[in-house]
């Protein structure tokens, strides 16, 4: 059963569109999100009427709202705090701002290095998942960064985490985190 609404089997449509613990949530949302059926019980399908009606930020916003639902359906699970609505709202919109910060870094011109390595990604077989992760290190910060992506065949991105911690500025303690983190 849903650990949330103890009404129904639990799903991942369930839990990400149909749950009215869920419902509440998008009923935040933007008003194209808000008209859309909460019938709907596969969620793929649900992403895919959205894809043909949200703007490219706006499913940016959707994917991050069905992450923290999910978090939130877990941390239910072992005890945790139940997140309202709002506050999954506002963790969202942080989270779409950080990456969008975060992104408009990516493209800044960075010093050259004398031997530049250039790393390529290659695609994984048909069937396997590739997941790759990345960590640095701020030393006069003393803070790290991690990023995590998981990609298919097609190279379409499957899952995506960042995270940061304090007082790490070791660079293989931090590998190592993300490697944790990974798994």
């Amino acid at each position: 059963m849903c650990p949330i609404c103890d009404l129904v089997g639990e799903t991942v449509g369930h839990v990400l569109w149909t749950c009215p613990a869920a419902v509440d949530v998008w009923a935040e949302c933007m008003k194209l999100i808000q008209k859309c059926s909460s019938t709907e019980v596969s969620f793929v399908h649900v992403l895919e009427m959205l894809h043909g009606r949200l703007e490219e930020d706006g499913m940016q916003l959707v994917a991050v709202i069905a992450r923290l639902l999910w978090l939130r359906k877990n941390k239910v699970i072992f005890g945790g705090d139940f997140q309202s609505p709002s506050t999954l709202h506002k963790l969202a919109h942080e989270q779409v701002d950080l990456f969008m910060k975060t992104e408009e870094g990516r493209w800044v011109q960075r010093p050259q290095q004398s031997n530049p390595v250039v790393q390529r990604w290659h695609t994984p077989p048909v069937g396997v998942v590739k997941i790759n992760w990345d960590a640095a290190v701020d030393k006069d910060g003393e803070k790290m960064g991690i990023g995590i992506i998981a990609r298919d065949h097609n190279g379409l991105i499957l899952a995506a985490q960042v995270a940061s911690r304090q007082y790490i500025t070791d660079p293989t303690t931090a590998e190592a985190l993300a490697a944790w983190k990974m798994a």
